[in-house]
């Protein structure tokens, strides 16, 4: 996991709300639509990114100590792991 100062837990959050918007407005990527759906979103995808460097490992250009390919990919799957297993629990196909 990473140790951040202020200025890299402030990109993380950016990268955070970029995910979450990206996937909820987007592609409508979602179990419900509003926005506490979207800021769940944002906190599954700021603990993903924190989580992507130590799966993915650190490559690639790093902006205030966070990896920021990692941290995306990370964001990205954990929050897309999240509705598809929300999803299959409540039956509702996507």
């Amino acid at each position: 996991m990473l140790m951040l100062d202020f200025s890299g837990f402030l990109v993380m959050l950016m990268m955070s709300f970029f995910v979450a918007g990206v996937l909820h407005y987007g592609f409508n990527y979602y179990v419900m639509p509003g926005p506490w759906s979207f800021m769940s979103k944002v906190i599954i995808a700021f603990i993903g990114g924190a989580f992507g460097p130590m799966f993915f490992g650190h490559w690639m250009a790093s902006f205030a100590g966070v990896p920021l390919m990692p941290a995306l990919i990370g964001s990205f799957a954990l929050v897309i792991l999240a509705v598809d297993v929300t999803h299959s629990v409540r039956g509702k196909a996507t």
